[in-house]
């Protein structure tokens, strides 16, 4: 019995100094970031959000999105941005390319990216720019490129400008220039 009891005890004083003698020398192990790779994509889609009574918030349509789970971002080409407002037609957005940052409620319309809204009670309103970026939630845009916006009855040019298109108001910030065309 003595015999299987300081056999017992030897193989488990042995296993306690592996373990311990294991740590101590194993190299210390990296954590590394989830790796940014695409997790879904889609290709010539359209998807609408709904507000809570059920009517369309906006609409996101592109040939091309991939997304990315570990930041839950996504990046498009071709997209189209609708914005419906409440009282009169919708605005819409489209460019080259996009990145959506869903977590900061943040959209990057990059390349050529054009801005309309026109309808039977409102002023046709085209704004053009290289950039902007859009906050779809706020319904709120912002660029410190140039924008030229253009009305039936004026042009009007500038470097930056903030848009807050529920209200539509637009603001040019800086070297801005205008005409207006006489009916």
């Amino acid at each position: 019995m003595k015999r299987r009891t300081l056999a017992a005890l030897l193989i488990l004083v042995v296993a306690v100094l592996t373990t311990w003698y294991t740590r101590q020398t194993a190299p210390e192990r990296e954590v590394l970031a989830p790796a940014h790779v695409p997790d879904y994509f889609l290709r010539h889609f359209t998807i609408t959000r709904l507000d809570p009574d059920g009517e369309p918030q906006d609409r996101l349509s592109a040939d091309y999105l991939v997304h990315f789970a570990d930041d839950d971002t996504a990046e498009l080409e071709q997209p189209e941005i609708t914005l419906f407002q409440e009282d009169g037609p919708p605005w819409r957005i489209e460019s080259a390319t996009a990145h959506i940052d869903r977590p900061a409620d943040q959209t990057w319309m990059r390349g050529n990216v054009i801005v309309q809204r026109s309808g039977p009670t409102i002023e046709d309103t085209e704004m053009v720019t290289d950039h902007l970026l859009l906050h779809p939630e706020a319904n709120t845009a912002e660029t410190d490129a140039r924008v030229t916006i253009t009305r039936p009855s004026s042009r009007m040019t500038g470097i930056g400008m903030k848009a807050d298109l529920n209200r539509d108001e637009i603001a040019l910030l800086s070297e801005v220039r205008g005409e207006h065309v006489s009916r």
